[in-house]
């Protein structure tokens, strides 16, 4: 099975389809099962066939119907990847399908809770003067609504804290996981200069000394002795 489709609208392809097309080597390009009009043509197919799913059969199939425009012709892999999608889709629906008097139980309920909480805020806001609603105009629709709050003043000062509460700059700093908190003293915040430390001396040879007086203990005499090259030569060895 071939599908053929005019040369015109070959060339009306977009430059992603010319590109598809010319890296396959083919004239018109293998495409998923994407868009409102290949799903449709698959759900046709399912409905029409006679026995199990066969992606092979199918994708045979479906070359009868390639336009070009909206349908392509389309892998065996696609269809089995679009199939398990199609499955998830049917179960949801035969689902929400057998659940259709529970659903309309419950949105029944809703609607009866819901006129039960507006009558009772009506009731609770009754005797209350609503902002936006003056006395010599007739009271508008829907006036005990959000629309119409009641008039709120503004919130007090806020109240002075304990005198236990109060911390000042000689308390010491507290410091809570890590983070300091409070007052603490100013010095300890200002930013600490670099400073510079000792040079060290570049190819500085180590001073020479006496191993023999160094093993013997000798330490204020290795740097010193005479002998440095070995117990003949070392003057306390002997010692």
């Amino acid at each position: 099975m071939k599908a053929e489709i005019a040369e015109e609208t070959v060339a009306a392809f977009p430059s992603d389809l010319k590109f598809l097309s010319r890296k396959m080597g083919i004239k018109i390009p293998f495409l998923p099962v994407i868009g409102q009009d290949p799903e449709r043509l698959f759900g046709q197919l399912i409905r029409a066939s006679d026995g199990p799913f066969d992606d092979r059969k199918m994708a045979i199939e479906w070359c009868n119907h390639v336009d070009g425009v909206n349908i392509f012709p389309t892998l065996p892999v696609h269809l089995r990847m679009y199939h398990e999608q199609f499955l998830r889709g049917r179960r949801a629906e035969d689902a929400c399908t057998g659940m259709q008097v529970e659903t309309a139980a419950l949105e029944k309920l809703n609607k009866k809770s819901l006129g039960e909480a507006v009558q009772e805020m009506d009731e609770a806001y009754s005797g209350v003067e609503w902002s936006g609603i003056s006395d010599d105009k007739e009271e508008p629709r829907n006036a005990r609504g959000p629309a119409f709050w009641p008039t709120i003043g503004l919130p007090g000062p806020l109240l002075n804290p304990r005198p236990e509460a109060i911390r000042t700059l000689n308390d010491e700093a507290q410091v809570v996981g890590g983070t300091l908190i409070g007052l603490s003293n100013p010095v300890l915040l200002l930013p600490r200069l670099p400073t510079r430390g000792p040079d060290k001396v570049a190819n500085k040879k180590r001073k020479r000394s006496c191993q023999v007086c160094k093993n013997a203990g000798r330490e204020s005499a290795m740097h010193d002795c005479t002998g440095r090259g070995g117990a003949r030569f070392c003057p306390h060895a002997q010692l």
